[in-house]
């Protein structure tokens, strides 16, 4: 096999949020050829919800859609390929990559909960090495092995001294269960920075008005473009303290986890497995249990009068930054 830093990569991924863009840039940083080709064929939110429910129209849009990929990569010879999350990626490409490139070493990591019976899950045995973000999906599944998520180098803490404006922010998709936490607990603070993101319009207006899941919510409270990782950034430098939640079915420390911390703010997370993680430090992360805002809050305000952000990483951190994750993950 070539060695890992003068090869050539097939990488695909759907797209989240950009951290697709800053995976192929590292893998380049470190001597890569980088193909790179969404997972999805699609990425609006009707087709990723065609996607979810196999029928013959979205096998056949997959089947065409995979089947280009692999006419416009015929004549390229691949040391790695490297598959995120999976959730459409066709057996019969795996199997026509690996007729293809028998030296190649096929890759597979997940950021997301497995679902059961899912593709992502009957492929496992595709691919030499698996990994998930998610401590429950690895114990549940044997093939798969714990590596956490990362952080991009725009979140690096601002220099000593800058101010931190907001005492707490939260940036984040809308969920119900979200927003009363987040509202009960931002009330407790003066200044504080919250952001709400849905995925489409007629999806927001079916939680209001049919599910009534969201039916306390305005409007204006929610927007429907996403903000950039660099204004994301922007806004955790100015934060003491940052809240995340993960969604109730994922045991993996979300991407936000990784942020917060290189950005040098408070994280105020949810996740209790974040205590059995190598970099835990009670002055700088609080775990919340039960979404007790009221504790939540009492307990931020004495962190937050300890806070002295010097821009420093928890100890032996750097290990989390994308660049160096991505080495790990071919290694």
């Amino acid at each position: 096999m070539t060695s890992v830093g003068n090869s050539r990569l097939l990488f695909l991924s759907p797209a989240f949020f950009g951290y697709e863009t800053d995976i192929a840039e590292a893998f380049r940083a470190n001597g890569h050829t980088v193909d790179f080709y969404d997972e999805r064929p699609s990425n609006s939110s009707l087709a990723k919800a065609l996607f979810r429910v196999s029928t013959r129209i979205s096998q056949n849009f997959v089947r065409s859609y995979y089947a280009r990929i692999l006419r416009e990569t015929k004549t390229n010879k691949y040391d790695f390929v490297v598959v995120v999350k999976g959730e459409v990626v066709p057996a019969f490409f795996l199997l026509e990559l690996r007729a293809r490139n028998p030296e190649a070493h096929l890759v597979y990591y997940s950021f997301d909960a497995m679902a059961p019976g899912s593709l992502s899950e009957a492929n496992l045995g595709h691919y030499d090495k698996t990994f998930s973000f998610d401590a429950a999906d690895v114990a549940r599944y044997p093939a798969l092995h714990l590596k956490p998520l990362f952080y991009s180098t725009q979140f690096h803490a601002a220099e000593t001294g800058v101010a931190r404006p907001h005492e707490l922010t939260f940036v984040g998709t809308m969920h119900s269960d979200r927003y009363a936490f987040v509202s009960n607990l931002t009330k407790s603070f003066e200044h504080t920075y919250s952001f709400f993101y849905a995925p489409a319009r007629w999806f927001f207006a079916l939680e209001k008005y049919v599910t009534r899941h969201l039916s306390e919510v305005g409007w204006a409270e929610i927007s429907f473009n996403k903000l950039s990782k660099e204004e994301v950034s922007a806004v955790f430098r100015g934060s003491q303290a940052v809240l995340d939640l993960q969604r109730s079915n994922q045991a993996g420390l979300t991407m936000r986890t990784f942020e917060v911390l290189a950005s040098g703010a408070i994280l105020v997370t949810g996740n209790q497995a974040i205590r059995n993680a190598d970099f835990y430090d009670p002055s700088r992360i609080l775990v919340i249990e039960d979404y007790d805002s009221e504790g939540a809050s009492e307990r931020l305000r004495q962190a937050l009068s300890q806070l002295q952000p010097d821009g420093s990483l928890p100890s032996g951190f750097e290990k989390y930054s994308v660049t160096t994750w991505v080495k790990e993950l071919l290694s």
